[in-house]
């Protein structure tokens, strides 16, 4: 963690983890080099906890995951870089979700190999020079971080450059409703989607993309935290006060 070094400060592995994992223009080569790396599974553990998986099938999950990088195909330390994520993936998903599951760690293990036999392995574009021009994906306006409970949210919107036939993004998320879970971008450059919380506490969006041309669009965040509040709550705000050492 040179980066903490150089500022003079104490290695943090959430932070970086943070930082990772909302960089988009990272190199996902090296994300996926470093991440696999055995010295690295502090950080690859927050990264995971980033995405906000718990609640949602592992099948679907994963493909979020492998489209955030790129697993080199060589071996390090005696292991595949692909058995090492894959490994770590399906321990932390399990440790997150293990108790609304009927099976144990080493089942879910299979099931992550088993999701990618039957579905094709999908993972972020190698960072080649020769490599497809990424494709820009904006919000009409940002994510609310805040959402009402049972309260349908505003309208959403997801902007391409133009329509896609080979693009649409599947939206899950644990205790969210959805008008319109898949965003197909077939006709129109502009997808528009609403989403009910029916759980108070704090959740999180999943998008995966799909499709020949999925990859293209990177730019796009894979989850999106919110926090679910009473309806009293909107006209709220909370003071924090610093005690006697300084602390929350």
């Amino acid at each position: 963690m040179s980066l903490f070094n150089n500022l003079g400060q104490a290695d943090d592995p959430v932070a970086l983890a943070q930082l990772l994992f909302h960089t988009p223009e990272i190199n996902h080569a090296w994300l996926s080099d470093y991440l696999s790396s055995r010295t690295s599974c502090v950080v690859l553990k927050h990264y995971l906890d980033v995405f906000g998986f718990t609640g949602v099938r592992v099948d679907k999950v994963l493909h979020i995951f492998l489209q955030t990088i790129n697993i080199p195909t060589w071996a390090t330390q005696g292991a595949r870089p692909l058995d090492i994520l894959l490994y770590s993936f399906a321990s932390w998903w399990y440790d997150a979700n293990g108790k609304q599951v009927a099976y144990d760690k080493d089942l879910a293990y299979s099931d992550v190999y088993a999701s990618i036999y039957r579905k094709p392995l999908s993972q972020a574009c190698h960072p080649s020079s020769n490599g497809p021009i990424k494709i820009t994906v904006t919000f009409k306006r940002t994510l609310p971080s805040n959402l009402t409970y049972k309260v349908q949210s505003e309208l959403m919107v997801i902007n391409i450059l133009q329509a896609d036939l080979n693009f649409t993004i599947k939206l899950f998320g644990h205790n969210l409703a959805f008008e319109l879970p898949i965003l197909s971008f077939s006709k129109s450059s502009e997808a528009l989607f609403r989403v009910t919380w029916m759980l108070f506490g704090l959740t999180t969006l999943l998008m995966l993309h799909s499709g020949s041309n999925a990859l293209l669009y990177a730019s796009l965040p894979p989850s999106w935290p919110i926090s679910v509040e009473h309806a009293f709550m909107q006209n709220t705000f909370q003071i924090a006060l610093l005690n006697h050492t300084n602390a929350l």
